[in-house]
């Protein structure tokens, strides 16, 4: 933790010239250095001293979680009980998968959800006679990809290709559903321009790798590109090809991805997980189909989609770190740095940013995750990440209520060690200055360090659009978030916001009436007590108070 102080401070000085912040990757080594001298883990303590600073052997919880939950549903949860149960064990946003099922199958379960989320906020709110609020729907594409085709025999399996055969892959339409194990259809059309002697080429996620030997044109003038296989597999029909550093030409939306974004517009779905996405012109291109109203997560899967970061999440409302395809596309031991340098862009412009892929994968089918796992979920919450996500583990996992509530702990662990002061003085200090900024963003910093000051327990913050919620979550105050707002669309979508949470009210509430509701309403659930100091802020209407509870 001291050397990641040290080179916080040296990448602070090398950062290029005329750029207003540092390198994220600098960020991240400053987050990590504040927390340790936070921790008292400075040269002048003892190391006896050091030991008692965090017991493992009792650890603490954060008092409430402020890291969010995503559930991907699917045969083990998209019953009514499924839902209720995920729910219960602390669901933030229920992601379904546009890779399975039908949209006969996703309304259904998008109903189902409302119902029970309809149901239980009415219930809690003291206000509203109808608030659904709590919980997000994500709807999440399919994405541009490039698949097998099919085996010639009827029914078949697969075939069995072994280290140092020979594989041929051949973009002929006419080899589409007659593949053999020494002919491999491939449905990208210009295969043999994206590849090279001496490419890779991987197979249904890695499980058979192939290198190119060379580029050659079948009779009738289409690419082959003649492999050797690198080791030993079985593959099947339809399985995903991916061509690591390789620049494709693939449209940003399929014709099976524009029917879904058709259909979560038509059902007004809260957010939407872009697959694949490589440029900021692809995101707009969803938008141009979505509206301005859903939210866009662009899931950054490939080389491609890392070189242009920068521009991705200027134009998205949030990025996801999809390690499993993006393990794939680059070099599996430098995931973890690609996890890390996203977060922490993100977290400099404040944008909502989720950690995916194989979090808990061994409670799919085990009541209790790997210590890898737990020190892989733990550190994505160290990262700077908004939300962490489960995949299989809730879809078709055989403990999916159980996943959640061991997620949940895990972060709540991890955010007991996070220094939050630390954390709001480095983002301060590193984007001072930066241009474009959001008017509001002055006076949401001022309220910010008003609640560090006076040791707040909560941060009241109206606003209708969320901007300013999602502002003051990006300086990672040490209070708790309460958005107060009459949108219970833009409330839906903050349950992706680290730290935040909602209280819906009615349009049109005078700020003072809704500051009292907002207070009334933290202590019905347990945020404040009396005495506890509040900071309140509406941007609107250039408004920060300090408030004590009664």
């Amino acid at each position: 933790a001291l050397w990641a102080l040290r080179r916080g401070g040296q990448w602070r000085r090398q950062r290029a010239p005329g750029q207003g912040g540092m390198a994220p990757h600098a960020l991240w080594a400053l987050r990590h250095g504040a927390r340790a001298a936070a921790r008292g883990l400075a040269p002048r303590r003892s190391l006896s001293s050091m030991a008692d600073v965090r017991d493992p052997l009792a650890p603490k919880l954060a008092p409430f979680r402020r890291t969010k939950i995503v559930c991907t549903v699917g045969p083990a949860t998209w019953s009514d009980e499924g839902i209720s149960g995920l729910l219960d064990a602390g669901m933030n946003v229920m992601r379904i998968n546009c890779s399975h099922g039908d949209h006969a199958l996703y309304e259904r379960v998008i109903k189902t959800l409302r119902d029970q989320v309809h149901t239980r906020d009415t219930a809690a709110s003291h206000l509203l006679e109808s608030v659904n609020v709590s919980c997000a729907v994500a709807l999440d594409t399919k994405g541009p990809e490039v698949r097998l085709g099919d085996f010639a025999e009827a029914g078949h399996k697969g075939v069995a290709i072994k280290k140092g055969d020979k594989v041929a892959l051949s973009v002929n339409p006419d080899n589409r559903s007659g593949m053999t194990k020494e002919l491999l259809f491939v449905d990208y059309g210009n295969l043999g321009k994206s590849l090279s002697k001496g490419s890779k080429v991987y197979v249904d996620d890695g499980l058979l790798s192939l290198v190119v030997e060379e580029v050659q044109q079948d009779d009738s003038g289409f690419d082959v590109v003649q492999c050797i296989a690198e080791n030993s597999a079985q593959v099947g029909s339809r399985k995903g090809v991916n061509l690591p550093g390789a620049v494709l030409d693939l449209p940003a939306v399929s014709k099976k991805d524009r029917a879904d974004l058709e259909f979560a517009r038509a059902q007004a779905v809260d957010l939407v997980f872009a697959s694949f996405v490589r440029r900021a012109e692809h995101v707009r291109e969803i938008r141009e189909i979505l509206g301005p109203d859903i939210g866009i997560v662009a899931k950054i899967e490939n080389a491609e989609g890392l070189r242009n970061i920068d521009e991705i999440i200027e134009e998205a409302d949030g990025v996801m770190v999809a390690r499993g395809d993006l393990g794939i596309e680059i070099p599996q031991e430098n995931v973890f740095l690609a996890q890390k340098w996203m977060v922490a862009k993100a977290n400099l412009r404040g944008k909502p940013v989720i950690c995916a892929t194989q979090m808990l994968d061994s409670m799919t089918r085990s009541p209790r995750p790997t210590r890898a796992e737990c020190a892989d979920t733990a550190n994505a919450v160290l990262d700077g990440c908004d939300a962490v996500m489960l995949s299989g583990e809730t879809a078709n996992g055989e403990y999916p209520e159980l996943t959640v509530r061991t997620m949940a702990r895990i972060c709540q662990t991890a955010e007991h060690a996070v220094d939050h002061k630390g954390l709001t003085d480095t983002i301060r200090t590193e984007t001072r200055g930066t241009p474009n900024k959001p008017i509001c963003e002055a006076l949401v910093v001022s309220a910010v360090v008003a609640a560090e000051e006076e040791n707040a327990k909560l941060m009241l913050v109206l606003s209708e659009t969320g901007i300013s919620a999602r502002i003051a979550a990006k300086y990672r105050p040490s209070s708790l978030i309460l958005c107060i707002t009459s949108n219970q669309a833009t409330a839906r979508q903050l349950q992706l916001t680290y730290g935040t949470r909602v209280h819906a009210v009615p349009g049109g509430m005078p700020i003072d009436a809704a500051i009292e509701s907002g207070l009334r309403q933290a202590a019905q659930w347990g945020l404040v007590s009396r005495g506890d100091r509040v900071v309140a802020v509406h941007s609107q209407g250039s408004v920060m108070r300090l408030l004590d509870c009664e």
